[in-house]
């Protein structure tokens, strides 16, 4: 199940937000050897993680992260301003009601077990139900060209804001943002298969669903 962790209620996450940041590290500093300078003791943890950063958490059924997402608002210091410019050909979207998505991840032994899709699944509906409550229109983000093929057939209508470029490591990203709305999170659904709500807005010991 998607929990949407904020600054109202991470007070019941102190565990799982420990998790998320060790499985960030394992992600993406272990597996992926991203030089990440503000990671440390195996936690990855970086200057938008602050009161404002919003979190998509997927859980097991034991409450263990098993996979996430961090939304950071536009209108605050965010990376695809402060490090991924080079990419726009076009004005970047900003303002109250568009945020951005990064950091996300899925815990390694789910992707052997062959449980990834089941994951991001998840971490996908629960964002976009997250958007949806937080009155959110539009989210930004920057992909690896590999992968943006999946988004490209979420079920959302993406909107890129430049052509692909690659960085200095040879690997070719593109900025783009989706449209968030109640067409878009039913098509997302569809194209999951989970036709219900996911998401999860309150002590995570309840299980209530919002």
């Amino acid at each position: 199940m998607a929990h949407l962790v904020t600054k109202t209620n991470i007070h019941h996450y102190e565990k799982q937000m420990d998790q998320m940041f060790r499985l960030r590290h394992q992600v993406f500093v272990d597996e992926m050897g991203w030089d990440l300078p503000m990671a440390r003791a195996g936690r990855e943890v970086d200057q938008y993680d602050t009161e404002d950063t919003v979190y998509i958490l997927s859980l097991n059924q034991n409450l263990d992260v098993v996979g996430s997402m961090r939304l950071l608002p536009t209108t605050a210091d965010h990376l695809m301003s402060d490090l991924f410019s080079n990419l726009l050909d076009i004005e970047e979207p900003v303002g109250p009601t568009i945020w951005e998505s990064s950091r996300t991840c899925v815990a390694l032994d789910m992707e052997q077990r062959g449980k990834i899709n089941l994951v991001l699944s998840d971490v996908f509906i629960g964002m976009t139900e997250a958007a949806m409550l937080l009155g959110i229109e539009k989210v930004s983000f920057v992909a690896n060209m590999q992968i943006y093929p999946s988004i490209l057939q979420g079920g959302w209508s993406v909107h890129p804001l430049g052509l692909p470029k690659r960085d200095q490591f040879g690997e070719e990203l593109v900025a783009a943002y989706v449209s968030i709305n109640q067409a878009a999170l039913h098509n997302v659904r569809q194209n999951r298969g989970i036709l219900y709500p996911t998401l999860n807005y309150t002590n995570p010991h309840l299980q209530e669903v919002a």
